[in-house]
């Protein structure tokens, strides 16, 4: 027996547009956080869901994880630029966000380009699990008192625009190719 005819799988990797609605309802998410609208955020949560970082740090609700964020950095958002999704044989949607993360640390320090990747189950369309890995411990860059003590790899770029095109891939197991898509995307200079 296949997972497409398998009883317990409604949502089979073939099936269309499960991965794609998957990764939009991830992104509507992380757009949420980024923008500090956990209420919105929270929609996409199922009831028992779980956060996991770095160290293993587990929250079950949004406040406790802005919470213990406050202790780390006064703001973070991440420039998302690589999905990949697929469905798994019980119908569960796993979904990966790549992209690296940007925001300013407790001393007032801006950073950029600190490498993020999260993982996110899906079930009948809302978060149960989401594990996240980056480089913010290794790069240092929540312990900078001034921007001179960054390594220069996560200073931010100097720019004057508003917002800047980023490409964004995505990666679903059940299509034949990579879709090719272009967002905008806030990036404070």
């Amino acid at each position: 027996m296949t997972a497409t005819d398998a009883p317990d799988a409604p949502d089979a990797p073939d099936a269309p547009g499960v991965t794609d609605a998957a990764v939009a309802i991830v992104e509507d998410f992380l757009g949420a956080i980024g923008r500090g609208d956990l209420e919105s955020a929270g929609t996409h949560l199922a009831p028992g869901a779980v956060m996991i970082f770095p160290g293993d740090r587990r929250h079950a609700s949004l406040r406790d994880l802005a919470v213990a964020s406050a202790g780390r950095y006064r703001h973070v958002d991440k420039h998302r630029t690589e999905y990949e999704a697929f469905t798994e044989p019980g119908g569960d949607v796993v979904v990966w966000s790549m992209g690296t993360l940007f925001g300013e640390n407790n001393q007032g320090v801006r950073y950029d380009g600190v490498r993020y990747v999260d993982r996110f189950r899906l079930r009948a369309g809302r978060i149960v699990e989401q594990r996240v890995w980056n480089d913010l411990e290794i790069s240092g860059v929540l312990r900078a008192r001034t921007a001179g003590e960054l390594d220069p790899r996560w200073r931010p770029a100097a720019t004057t625009a508003a917002a800047t095109a980023a490409t964004v891939v995505r990666r679903s197991a059940t299509a034949t190719a990579a879709v090719t898509v272009t967002v905008r995307e806030r990036r404070d200079g």
